[in-house]
């Protein structure tokens, strides 16, 4: 059956409720006008009429959910528009569920499927009159205003929190209480790069990235920057598998020394990218790039060799470099035959694993961790490797995972060594974990260090090494044999630093 299709203006009157109130009345005005026939047409046909259209209000906000990214981009076409002519702005907002990987693997995707279905009705409750929500992927949402004279960077702040706040309530899911988290980056009409509903679509997701990059339930409103740092982020990602495979991206090591007897105990490996055109580049201009772009187990695999190759090229020098540190992420040790690759490569220089020590952070480690993960660590300790916790303190790492684990040091993060000699309270929470690590028996490694007093009270208070600019940057392999010289020579001359009594 067709379906009648009322003028726009009818339709648009019956979205308001007050005409439900005025029927009666318009009933009996007919009547005295035309008598029981039209009486009979005004309080029945209007009734029906509205029944047809729906309730009043219910066309107030609406989801969208057919072809949910054409129509996002047909809608914000029409803002656009509207926005141009009449001298009024918009934005779009995209909403990002965060950690959507972890809820699936908590409570299953057809669970995490029914959560995600309850969003849209939770945002639309916080919208007005003829703004739209879309799901766009699975875990994100975005909501398209309509045209206002009152729609600027403030209000839609303020929006953006509300909106975090209808997704952050509480969710049942088989009677479990679910608590959701979200990232929101919104783009305002008037900031788009271009006047079409795809570029302010687009613009809205980028600063979206550049909320989720600060960590969960972080707003974020596009400016021109983001763009730009995007587009940089493009050039960065045809380039870096290439800057892998032509050696480009190397090791640069930085020294660790004993603060009982100033000998060094060891270097980190830290990635460098010499660009041909940017120069060189560290590791947070690049990282990520490497992460998104799937090259992580590569990136591993050059560093290891990077590393490898280091302890090798000391030995033949003569030189007693004790151990080399890598930093593994959970991309690398998902993988199931990641030990194997270590073994292999240990085999290949004949170096022995007890010199190769794995860096790696506390999240690698916290409760939830995959079982994948927690047995290629168990391998790798059985293998010999020294296995050091980067950046301790700032994670939740369990006692019972650090002993699980074999973890052997504790590499107290920078933030607790920023002027330890001279705030107490810094000096309280590092003497803690080192209380903690003798009970354990873990060495442990002040990182970051850059003064003097810094180094001084970190080696009084009993951190075993110490590593930082105080001591020395980063350095190129061909560098380091002349560095080691160099700090030998010297070594002699510098003063005994006694450690506290008791």
């Amino acid at each position: 059956m067709q379906r009648f299709i009322l003028p726009a203006s009818l339709r648009q009157f019956t979205k308001f409720p007050q005409i439900a109130a005025f029927v009666p009345a318009m009933a009996l005005g007919a009547y005295w006008l035309a008598g029981e026939t039209a009486l009979l047409a005004v309080a029945l046909g209007v009734p029906l009429l509205l029944f047809v259209l729906g309730p009043p209000g219910a066309s107030r906000v609406s989801l969208e959910p057919d072809t949910p990214l054409q129509g996002a981009t047909e809608k914000l076409s029409r803002i656009q528009t509207e926005c141009l002519s009449f001298g009024r702005n918009s934005a779009c907002f995209v909403l990002a569920v965060d950690e959507h990987d972890t809820l699936i693997s908590r409570y299953g995707a057809v669970g995490v499927d029914g959560v995600m279905g309850q969003i849209p009705q939770r945002l639309l409750s916080r919208l007005r009159t003829g703004d739209r929500v879309f799901r766009i992927t699975d875990n994100r949402f975005a909501v398209v205003l309509e045209p206002s004279i009152r729609c600027d960077l403030e209000s839609s702040i303020q929006l953006s929190g509300r909106l975090q706040e209808a997704i952050e309530a509480p969710m049942h899911l088989d009677e479990a209480a679910v608590y959701l988290s979200a990232s929101c980056g919104f783009c305002l009409t008037s900031k788009s790069p271009e006047a079409t509903g795809q570029s302010l679509l687009q613009a809205a997701q980028v600063a979206l990235e550049e909320a989720r990059a600060q960590g969960g339930g972080s707003i974020r409103a596009y400016t021109d920057a983001m763009r730009t740092r995007q587009l940089a982020h493009g050039e960065i990602a045809k380039d870096v598998e290439r800057a892998l495979e032509s050696g480009q991206i190397r090791a640069w090591f930085q020294p660790q020394v004993s603060s009982d007897t100033g000998e060094i105990s060891g270097f980190e490996a830290l990635a460098r990218w010499e660009h041909p055109d940017r120069g060189m580049m560290p590791p947070s201009d690049f990282l990520s790039v490497i992460e998104k772009t799937g090259l992580m187990p590569r990136f591993a695999e050059v560093m290891l060799h990077e590393a490898l190759h280091a302890l090798k090229t000391w030995d033949q020098a003569g030189i007693n470099v004790p151990t080399v540190g890598i930093n593994l992420s959970q991309t690398e040790l998902s993988d199931p035959k990641f030990p194997d690759k270590v073994k292999w490569a240990l085999d290949r220089f004949d170096v022995p694993a007890g010199r190769l020590c794995v860096e790696i952070l506390e999240d690698v480690v916290a409760p939830g961790a995959s079982d994948v993960v927690t047995r290629n660590l168990a391998s790798l300790s059985r293998m010999g490797c020294k296995i050091d916790l980067d950046d301790f303190g700032t994670g939740q790492t369990s006692i019972t995972a650090i002993r699980r684990l074999s973890i052997q040091r504790l590499k107290i993060d920078r933030s607790f060594i920023t002027r330890l000699h001279e705030d107490k309270e810094q000096q309280k929470m590092v003497e803690a974990i080192l209380t903690m690590a003798e009970r354990l028996g873990l060495e442990t490694v002040a990182e970051g260090v850059e003064t003097v007093g810094e180094y001084a009270r970190a080696s009084q208070l009993g951190c075993t090494h110490i590593q930082g600019f105080v001591i020395s940057r980063p350095l190129p392999l061909e560098k380091t044999s002349n560095w080691i010289a160099h700090y030998r020579s010297r070594l002699a001359r510098t003063p005994e630093i006694r450690r506290n009594a008791g």
